[in-house]
């Protein structure tokens, strides 16, 4: 996923969860309890049921691998 400078897009929750690794640029993660600066290679992994936005903080386009999954099993 490419992400421009300065792009916010409004707080997202669904059922499921989501893996964001961060291959270039950097960004900051924000959730419920808290805000995470990512830069390259660092990653994070969330319960997408928060409350979370992704914002690109950096000077340059920000190129992110962005993994989200839906639960399969009612455990």
């Amino acid at each position: 996923m490419f992400s421009p400078v300065g792009f916010c897009p409004e707080f997202t929750a669904y059922n499921g969860e989501e893996l964001v690794y961060v291959l270039e640029g950097q960004v900051q993660y924000h959730l419920e309890d808290g805000d995470f600066e990512l830069s390259p290679s660092d990653s994070i992994h969330i319960d997408s049921h928060r409350k979370h936005q992704l914002k690109n903080i950096g000077s340059v386009e920000a190129v992110i691998i962005s993994i989200g999954t839906l639960p399969l099993f009612n455990l």
